[in-house]
């Protein structure tokens, strides 16, 4: 769970979040995505997906980034 701080930071309209998206492709052809890790910045964001994409066992899994931008325009 959060804690206030953390919520805060996260509702910042100004914050640029990296989510490191998870991408399955099941036998039938069919894709999932899901959000595996999420971070401030790129760089976090890249190391945690060479973690992610290092640790993986299951080759119909694959990781990308993707760069949310929160402002509100």
């Amino acid at each position: 769970m959060y804690n206030t701080n953390e919520r805060d930071k996260m509702n910042n309209p100004k914050n640029i979040v990296f989510l490191v998206i998870k991408r399955t492709t099941w036998n039938d052809g069919e894709t999932w995505f899901d959000v595996a890790e999420h971070s401030e910045s790129k760089e976090r964001a890249e190391q945690c997906m060479t973690a992610l994409n290092t640790l993986k066992s299951d080759e119909k899994v694959s990781y990308l980034i993707c760069e949310v931008n929160h402002e509100n325009k």
